[in-house]
Formats: C-alpha cells, sequence, structure tokens
C-alpha cells in the first residue's frame, strides 16, 4: 500500500516471508546506494532499518523490515529524518484483520494453473473519485508471473491504434512485452517482463479477454 499526504509519503507491505518483500520493486526515489542496516525495534519486535540517501537535496528514504507477528513480515519505506521518525512510524500502524484485497476489476479467464498471487489499489485523490489505479499480479508454481495494470485515463478518450483483440477488447502491443487496451474509463496494460516473467503473449491475450471492469468503479461495495 502507498500512500501520501501532507505529513510524508511512503509505501507499506506484508508478505509470508522476507525474500518476498525484499523482491518488491522500488517505487519511491533514492540515490539506489543504501547503507548498512541497523538492528531497531518496533512494538517490542527486532527488526531492521536501512537509509537510501536521497537525490540532490531530496530526503532520505528510510527501510524498516520486521515481524509484526511470527509467521508474517512487513516493510515499511518512508521518507524520514532518521531512524526513531521510522519507527515511530512503524509504531503506529495498526495490525487488523482482512479477507481480500479488492480492485474494481475481475480477471476471468487465467493461463492453466495460474492464480492470483497479489494485489494493490491505489485510492484517488480527487474527492469526486475513488479508484485511481489496480494491479494483480497472476502466477503459478513454475515462477511464471506477470502483471495486470488498470489505470483510471479519461484523457485517453479510447484513442488507440488497435492492431489485436482479446476476447471484446481490442488492444496493441508496446514492444514484445506489454499489451495495452482501453477498457472505459481505464487504460489497461499487461506486463510480460520488467513486471513479469516466463509468459507469453498468448497467455496476456487470454487473460485481457477475461477483464472487466465493475459497473460502479467508484462503489467500494462493488470492488
Amino acid at each position: 500500500m502507498e500512500f501520501r499526504g501532507t505529513s510524508g509519503h511512503g509505501r507499506f507491505a506484508l508478505g509470508r516471508d522476507a525474500a518476498t518483500l525484499d523482491a518488491l520493486q522500488q517505487t519511491l526515489t533514492s540515490s539506489g546506494q543504501p547503507g548498512q542496516p541497523s538492528h531497531v525495534v518496533v512494538s517490542g519486535r527486532p527488526g531492521t532499518a536501512t537509509m537510501d540517501p536521497g537525490i540532490a537535496g531530496s530526503p532520505d528514504l528510510w527501510i524498516l523490515r520486521w515481524q509484526p507477528v511470527d509467521g508474517i513480515w512487513a516493510r515499511l519505506d518512508l521518507y524520514a529524518t532518521d531512524s526513531d521518525a521510522l519507527t515511530a512510524a512503524a509504531n503506529g500502524v495498526l495490525f487488523d484483520s482482512s479477507l481480500r484485497c479488492a480492485v474494481p476489476f475481475r480477471l476471468a479467464v487465467l493461463p492453466a494453473g495460474s492464480q492470483v498471487e497479489q494485489c494493490s489499489v491505489d485510492l484517488s485523490r480527487d474527492e469526486s473519485e475513488t479508484f485511481a489505479e489496480g494491479s494483480l499480479v497472476v502466477g503459478d508454481e513454475q515462477g511464471r508471473w506477470l502483471t495486470v495494470r488498470a489505470q483510471r485515463a479519461e484523457q485517453l478518450g479510447g484513442r488507440l491504434s488497435a492492431t489485436v483483440t482479446a476476447g471484446s477488447h481490442k488492444a496493441r502491443w508496446q514492444g514484445a512485452d506489454i499489451l495495452e487496451s482501453w477498457v472505459e474509463p481505464c487504460a489497461v496494460e499487461i506486463f510480460l517482463k520488467g513486471k513479469g516473467q516466463g509468459y507469453a503473449a498468448s497467455d496476456a491475450l487470454e487473460v485481457l479477454g477475461g477483464f472487466a471492469l465493475v459497473d460502479r468503479i467508484d462503489d467500494l461495495d462493488a470492488w
């Protein structure tokens, strides 16, 4: 989950193991030259904090990893002044229960042996809208994975020079690895590389063919 506001900007993620969190793609800007991790304590649990210097006067990015409970790892990426500010923010995280991650679209068709493995959603800062962007990561036991991303983009107005068709959706390829489509009011992309690995172009077309937005994308009850 990525969050932005007047008091800060950061990202929070949970995973079943540390390797899953370490493999997350970096989304916050930094120098890309992190220092050595230091030991910290978050709500009585041990963790590590790593500082990645900012660029040209921008704030430093701090990365915190810890286990809030046995069997679950957490990662907090946050622009902060020091590790104390980082752990203070982490101490404010309240853990509850969740039955599912919700996005306003469905994938009715997946390649054989595949399932949805990750979900993320960004909410709009526009008070008249709820949904801004959502992604689902599809994978299988062979280690293949791809990412389906839908972004609100009314300004595109459906202007897409389609070259292929997937189900009822017209689409085009951006290079060999990104399949693009327009499903009003969203731009839809399926990534085979960079944000994916191992799946073929035919798999991307199959997934896009089963893509469907809910009727009311700004109604959370419809997600």
